[in-house]
């Protein structure tokens, strides 16, 4: 069974390397990666049966390169290590289709445990998580009020792009982007950059570390 790590210490990659090798005879650690770009770059040349993701990397956040990992390689387990144990993040993460979550005080001693349990099909939380929260995920009816183009808006706006840039990074002209925006903050009731941060903050829709 191959295994990818994405984390950027490597001190920890060695750490868990070890670990996972020294369980099966047949467990390797077959790709490491230190960011979501250098992920990125390989994720369509290797053969994964399970990623181990960081949610913090330098360059992006760890549920992306997990949302992606979901499409592009569906049949790979993902194990998501964080040190967030907010519902904001768990939740998240279950919704991508994530494994497994695991605090990263509870990761040396509880992720071989998770990963034979994923391969059971069985969905692993760290013991230190309190899950008496979490639920079936339902759709907002707040955010129902935003079409798909608005809601890609609706994010980028909370982690703090203007306009323009909003208009860059989905390649529209910086007056539709304007409207995008005008009609988003007309439809949640919203008045303020900060308002649009903070409701993405409290539906999930980001994560604290993704506001530039």
């Amino acid at each position: 069974m191959k295994f990818a790590l994405i984390d950027n210490h490597q001190m920890v990659r060695e750490g868990f390397k070890a670990l996972i090798e020294e369980e099966e005879p047949d467990w390797q650690v077959s790709f490491e990666a230190s960011s979501y770009s250098e992920c990125l770059q390989n994720l369509g040349d290797i053969d994964i049966d399970c990623f181990v993701i960081d949610i913090s990397l330098p360059d992006r956040n760890g549920l992306e390169i997990s949302q992606l990992i979901g499409k592009k390689l569906p049949s790979a387990k993902r194990i998501i290590l964080s040190m967030y144990e907010e519902k904001s993040y768990i939740q998240r993460a279950l919704d991508l289709g994530v494994d497994a979550y695991l605090s990263k005080r509870d990761a040396a001693e509880e992720l071989i445990t998770a990963i034979h349990s994923i391969f059971k099909n069985q969905l692993f939380l760290s013991p230190s998580i309190n899950t008496h929260f979490l639920k079936p995920q339902k759709t907002d009816s707040v955010l129902n009020k935003l079409t798909p183009r608005e809601l890609e808006v609706f994010k980028l706006l909370a982690q703090g792009f203007n306009a323009k840039q909003v208009s860059q990074v989905i390649d529209i002209m910086p007056k539709t982007a304007h409207v995008h925006r005008a009609s988003i903050m007309s439809k949640l009731n919203l008045t303020s950059q900060i308002q649009i941060t903070k409701l993405a903050l409290e539906k999930g829709v980001i994560l604290i570390d993704e506001i530039g």
